[in-house]
C-alpha cells in the first residue's frame, strides 16, 4: 500500500499497488503532523499527541501525549519511535504506549531517516555550519545506544 498524508482537509489517501486500486479515504478529525503505518495499526501524530487507529482508520485510541510537536513516527516491529521537538527521539512499546527510552541528538534536526533493518537513525542537522548527518542506533528492545 502507498499512503499519502494531507493536512487540509485532514486525511490519508491510500492506494493498493498490488491490485492497482484506490482505497477509501481515511478522514481525520484533527490536523496531522506525522504518520506511520504498521501491519495492524496506523499511528498518527496530531501536534503533541499520538493516536493509534485500526488500519482502516477507525477506532482511534490514545497512544501518547508528548511535550513537543510530533515531527515523525516510525514503527519497527513492537516499537514505535517518535521524533518530537527539535532533537528528541523516544521509543515506546507499540502494544501499550509505555516509554522504553529517549535520546537527544546534539543539534536541531531538519529531517530523520529510519533504517529499521539495521536499527539505525540518520538525522540531518538543520542549523549552523557545517550541516552534517548524525547517526544513532537502538536495540530490538528499544534502548538507544
Amino acid at each position: 500500500l502507498v499512503y499519502a498524508l494531507y493536512a487540509a482537509p485532514p486525511r490519508i489517501e491510500r492506494y493498493d499497488l498490488a491490485n492497482a486500486e484506490r482505497l477509501n479515504t481515511i478522514l481525520l478529525a484533527d490536523t496531522p503532523t506525522a504518520f506511520a503505518p504498521s501491519t495492524d495499526a496506523l499511528y498518527i501524530g496530531y501536534g503533541q499527541r499520538v493516536a493509534r487507529h485500526d488500519v482502516d482508520g477507525s477506532n482511534e485510541t490514545h497512544f501518547r501525549n508528548l511535550v513537543d510537536t510530533v515531527n515523525d513516527i516510525c514503527v519497527d516491529g513492537s516499537l514505535v519511535l517518535i521524533y518530537a521537538g527539535w532533537r528528541t527521539i523516544s521509543s515506546y512499546n507499540a502494544a501499550n504506549g509505555a516509554l522504553i527510552d529517549e535520546t537527544d541528538f546534539d543539534d536541531r534536526l531538519a529531517s530523520i531517516a529510519w533504517a529499521t533493518d539495521t536499527n539505525r537513525i540518520l538525522a540531518y542537522k538543520s542549523q549552523g555550519s557545517p550541516r552534517y548527518l548524525q547517526f544513532g542506533s537502538y536495540t530490538d528492545a528499544g534502548d538507544f545506544g
